[in-house]
């Protein structure tokens, strides 16, 4: 009797055995099916950030190659110009220059924009070239920082008149000045044949007024003018040789200059140019950079007539491009204020503590 129980009781302690060794294994399987698991799940998670990263390399990648792309085409497009402006350079003997051009005096070139802080005169011997100094003092300060922001700007790969990197010394335009000697630079000088001209008033008359520059309104905030974004729209659409075109590349530099303010929060304060007669736009005689908080739909009413966050909408004399125009940007902008939006979620979590 004692032999059988203790017989039973062996066979039960082996059992006992088997059962703990299988449910160790189990343990040890599930274990190995989670880290598995928890592996492939990083893994997963690697390989979809890696292909967010990758995506975002390709467009970076992209983007740097249109914009090189554009800096070559604008360089290839201002040699000739480029040449016009060295050869000026190199011929003229600037220490000597003449300021005066008409019917009874032989001088070098002829005043077309005679401002409070500049002067700027077409050269005779170059007329595709103009000469920019300054009213008042030497102006060397003043015509460094002009000529660096050109520089700035267009390594952002927006288009601007060309011009020549080095500042020269003329007499100066001012007879009544303190100074006897102005700085200068040259820069490329589209005239008819070239661009096209803002006309107010009828010709002929006392109300006529013609200007090769422009300055447009991109933000609420720029000093730009409606009536000239209502012209340029209305000039690419019915006066271009070939609208489509027209159209096509004036909204190629309007999306390079958007897309600069995405990429730095920074717009040109007294933003303005000269609409070229194919339709493009150079950027002349910036004042700065200053930062922007915000670049969405809405801070762009010259761009876009609508917005739905903030919701706005132009009035009819409230010209915006891409509606005037008929063409979208080629760079995404977003509908919302995304700062105004950070602030309220925090305001909301604030009030939910």
């Amino acid at each position: 009797m004692r032999a059988n129980l203790k017989a039973h009781l062996c066979v039960l302690c082996l059992f006992l055995q088997v059962l703990v060794l299988l449910g160790v294994r189990e343990f040890e399987t599930e274990a190995l099916a989670e880290q598995v698991s928890i592996s492939n799940g990083s893994i997963a998670r690697k390989r979809r950030l890696s292909q967010v990263a990758f995506k975002q390399e390709i467009a970076e990648a992209k983007n740097n190659k249109d914009r090189l792309k554009r800096t070559f085409e604008m360089s290839m497009q201002e040699l000739v110009v480029k040449g016009q402006i060295q050869g000026a350079q190199n011929s003229i003997n600037f220490s000597h220059f003449n300021w005066q051009l008409n019917s009874t005096s032989a001088g070098q070139c002829m005043t077309i924009h005679e401002g409070s802080m500049k002067i700027v005169c077409r050269l005779a011997s170059h007329p595709s070239v103009a000469l920019v100094s300054v009213m008042r003092g030497s102006g060397k300060g003043l015509l460094d920082e002009e000529i660096g922001l050109l520089r700035s700007i267009r390594k952002l790969g927006i288009r601007t008149v060309a011009f020549h990197k080095t500042v020269l010394e003329v007499p100066h335009f001012n007879q009544n000045s303190e100074t006897e000697v102005a700085a200068a630079y040259l820069v490329q000088y589209l005239d008819r044949e070239t661009c096209f001209f803002y006309e107010e008033g009828e010709p002929e008359t006392e109300d006529y007024f013609a200007e090769p520059m422009r300055k447009l309104k991109l933000l609420d905030s720029d000093d730009g003018d409606w009536a000239m974004n209502r012209d340029v729209i209305q000039t690419l659409n019915h006066k271009c040789a070939d609208s489509s075109t027209c159209r096509s590349n004036f909204m190629q530099d309007l999306t390079m200059i958007v897309k600069a303010m995405l990429e730095t929060h920074r717009r040109i304060v007294d933003f303005q140019g000269v609409l070229g007669k194919d339709g493009h736009f150079y950027v002349a005689d910036p004042l700065k950079l200053r930062y922007v908080r915000a670049v969405n739909r809405y801070m762009l009413s010259g761009v876009y007539t609508y917005s739905d966050h903030p919701q706005r909408q132009n009035k009819p004399k409230k010209a915006a491009f891409v509606e005037g125009l008929g063409m979208d940007l080629g760079v995404f902008v977003p509908d919302v204020d995304i700062g105004g939006l950070l602030q309220d979620i925090r305001s909301s979590d604030s009030d939910s503590e």
